[in-house]
């Protein structure tokens, strides 16, 4: 009988600690961008659920492999772009990144994303110790100055996340910033 409490105090403990992150990052980003926020990971989830899995991790392994392997086109053909989400995403969007065009190799420009280090989003991050340590590593790769972008966050997700980090509500939110809103997003 004590094992089982324990196991439900775990539980619940964790829960709990997971909603207070949760509710401290929603206050430091301000209400405008939790709200969108939310938004975003809702669409991320219902992308995600019409993949082929018996859990939850399976489904975003499933559905974040193609992207992972470098196959974007696969990947976008699974994303719908619903413009009332889009026009919800924009000012998110504006606040966590960056665009500008770089040229490549043949000398064509390319749209180049860039994450704003000093935006509220990474502000409230970095304000999460002891949170998550996925968070944590988030946080110094961002600070280091790499970008990373659809394709590594995916690669990242599907080859390190153990089946719980899947669930966890701000790595949600990571994954969903750095996978979907680029996708979803297009401003010129």
């Amino acid at each position: 009988m004590f094992k089982y409490l324990s196991i439900l105090l775990i539980f619940f403990s964790c829960s709990t600690k997971q909603e207070d992150c949760l509710e401290k990052f929603n206050n430091e980003i301000g209400e405008e961008y939790a709200i969108a926020l939310e938004e975003l990971t809702l669409e991320f989830d219902r992308n995600i659920m019409k993949s082929d899995g018996s859990n939850f991790a399976e489904k975003c392994r499933n559905f974040l492999t193609p992207l992972s392997e470098g196959n974007d086109q696969l990947f976008v053909e699974r994303i719908e772009k619903r413009k009332d989400l889009m026009k919800k995403l924009t000012s998110l969007d504006t606040m966590i990144f960056n665009y500008g065009h770089i040229q490549n190799d043949s000398l064509l420009l390319v749209r180049h994303i860039t994450i704003k280090r000093k935006s509220e989003y990474i502000k409230a991050l970095s304000n999460l110790n002891g949170c998550s340590d996925l968070i944590t590593e988030y946080i110094s790769i961002i600070e280091s100055g790499l970008d990373i972008g659809p394709v590594l966050a995916a690669s990242g997700a599907v080859n390190s996340f153990k089946d719980e980090d899947f669930e966890n509500l701000i790595n949600k939110r990571i994954l969903a910033v750095e996978i979907l809103l680029p996708y979803l997003s297009n401003p010129e």
